[in-house]
C-alpha cells in the first residue's frame, strides 16, 4: 500500500489549467436526501465538491435543499416532490432522468 501524504499528494492530482472554470471539471448529480436523513445528501454533495467535481447537482426534498444550501451555495439545487414519508416520491422519475442528462 502507498502511503499518501502532503509531500507527495502533488505527484498524484493532475495540474488544473488557470483557464479552467467549473465546467470543465464534469457535472455530478447527486440524488439522495429524506427528511429525517438529510445529512447524507449533504454530505455526499459537499464530499464530491471537495474532491474536485466542477457543478454538483443535488436533487432532493425542499426540505434537504434548505438545509445543503446552508453549507454551500455552490451546488445546482432542483427540487423534488416528497413522499408522505418524507423521502423523494417515486413519481420524481422522469424529473430525474431529465435533469441528470447532462451529467457526465
Amino acid at each position: 500500500m502507498k502511503d499518501i501524504s502532503l509531500m507527495n499528494i502533488n505527484e498524484v492530482l493532475p495540474v488544473r489549467a488557470a483557464s479552467s472554470h467549473k465546467g470543465t471539471f464534469g457535472t455530478l448529480g447527486i440524488v439522495a436526501g429524506c427528511s429525517r436523513y438529510r445529512g447524507a445528501a449533504i454530505l455526499s454533495s459537499l464530499s464530491a465538491l471537495y474532491s474536485g467535481a466542477g457543478i454538483v447537482k443535488l436533487l432532493s426534498t425542499e426540505e434537504v435543499i434548505s438545509s445543503a444550501v446552508t453549507y454551500d451555495p455552490s451546488m445546482v439545487f432542483f427540487p423534488l416532490e416528497k413522499a408522505k414519508s418524507g423521502c423523494i416520491a417515486m413519481n420524481n422519475w422522469e424529473s430525474i432522468i431529465n435533469e441528470t442528462r447532462d451529467c457526465k
